[in-house]
């Protein structure tokens, strides 16, 4: 008995033996979570542009394919509302855990909003323009980008287009004050002055 056991305990550390020397694998554990802390669940989690995992509730993955170490991978992670994450990841261990922060789409679009906004209050107008015209490519009806762009052209003395975004802007926002009142504004710029004889 103790024969056939020690048999099966050298034939099971020489297999062992050689999975951890020429087969080794990797895997991957992780974590998928916003700036604020918050986990992100349904995660798409791609390898070499495969979809190999979803995030659950609590924001982990795992990848049990199995990777070879010392070989370099491209990690992406999508979710609706965030940017899309990318990175290229090396394996070096046979466990690699990571741990990603996706930052919302909104987010972000704020924080190239109060870009905007300082170049606006420091009269900066044609960057800001310029880069107001750029969010607006992907995010036409969004009305803050609409009412900002507007701010710009009235500023810059351009009051039928200033007009014009500012109606795309309270469609979207009808009980925004600012929008009505950069509105009325702009209509008696545009008004005929009438002369008295």
């Amino acid at each position: 008995m103790k024969e056939k056991f020690l048999v099966f305990i050298v034939f099971v550390l020489s297999f062992t033996g050689c999975e951890s020397t020429k087969f080794s694998k990797s895997y991957i554990n992780g974590l998928v979570y916003t700036y604020e802390s918050e986990a992100v669940p349904d995660a798409q989690v791609y390898i070499d542009d495969k979809l190999v995992a979803y995030s659950d509730l609590f924001g982990h993955f795992n990848i049990y394919k199995a990777l070879s170490p010392k070989n370099k991978y491209k990690l992406t992670i999508k979710s609706k509302g965030y940017l899309t994450y990318e990175e290229e990841i090396f394996i070096n261990t046979n466990v690699k855990v990571l741990y990603v922060q996706l930052n919302s789409i909104e987010a972000e679009l704020d924080k190239k909003l109060d870009e905007v906004c300082g170049l606006i209050l420091n009269r900066n107008y044609s960057n800001a323009r310029l880069k107001l015209l750029e969010l607006k490519e992907s995010y036409s009806d969004n009305a803050e980008i609409n009412y900002l762009l507007s701010s710009v052209y009235f500023a810059e003395e351009k009051y039928c287009e200033a007009k014009e975004l500012l109606y795309l802007a309270k469609n979207a926002d009808e009980s925004n004050v600012y929008i009505s009142s950069l509105l009325c504004l702009i209509e008696n710029k545009l008004r005929p002055v009438e002369v008295s004889e």
